[in-house]
């Protein structure tokens, strides 16, 4: 559960740090349209739309991890117990402890078959 956790906290700590630069670079690309020399301000221009197109990736990779990393422990706590139960009714293995074994250590009050 801890690095579905840790792996949310950083996508979302990259996720919104990356919006102060999105306002950052905007800022100065309307300083950029105030240059006369017309090959600097093309160069800007470029320079400025590849560091868009860069931070674009970086947020939607980070948002993929934001969200992957939610899913997945949403997926871990409500659907394997879930599984389990249904792999134990249908007889999948030989001792109903097997799967719950691996989800959490049995408690003393249980008998391991």
């Amino acid at each position: 559960m801890l690095p579905f956790t840790s792996a949310g906290c950083i996508g979302a700590a990259v996720n919104g740090g990356l919006q102060p630069c999105f306002a950052i670079i905007f800022s100065e690309i309307i300083g950029v349209f105030a240059l006369t020399d017309e090959k600097e301000r093309e160069y800007q221009i470029m320079i400025y739309s590849l560091l868009f197109c860069a931070i674009g990736v970086l947020a939607f990779l980070a948002n993929i991890v934001q969200v992957s990393a939610i899913s997945f422990q949403t997926f871990e706590n409500q659907i394997f117990p879930r599984a389990s139960v249904f792999a134990i009714k249908q007889g999948e293995c030989k001792s109903g402890f097997f799967f719950l074994s691996l989800r959490r250590p049995l408690s003393p009050n249980q008998e391991n078959h």
